[in-house]
């Protein structure tokens, strides 16, 4: 089941399958390491919901829902 970044809950986890839009804020996301194949959890939300802070191959990232909303992942159980 494919989803966006930004539709998952706190302790989720999924994999990156694709990106619905390239732009400068997704080109950002990918060169810290946010690439296809690539695991990633939801590790915490901010109060107001944004931004989130996600595990990426065991580093902490900080996104924006709005760049998350770009981000195609595939949920895992």
């Amino acid at each position: 089941m494919s989803t966006t970044l930004a539709e998952l809950s706190v302790g989720s986890r999924a994999t990156v399958t694709g990106f619905l839009e390239i732009n400068a804020h997704v080109q950002r996301i990918m060169a810290l390491g946010l690439v296809v194949d690539t695991r990633v959890a939801v590790t915490r939300r901010a109060p107001t919901g944004d931004p989130i802070e996600l595990d990426v191959l065991g580093d902490r990232l900080s996104i924006r829902n709005e760049n998350a909303k770009q981000i195609l992942v595939e949920a895992k159980s």
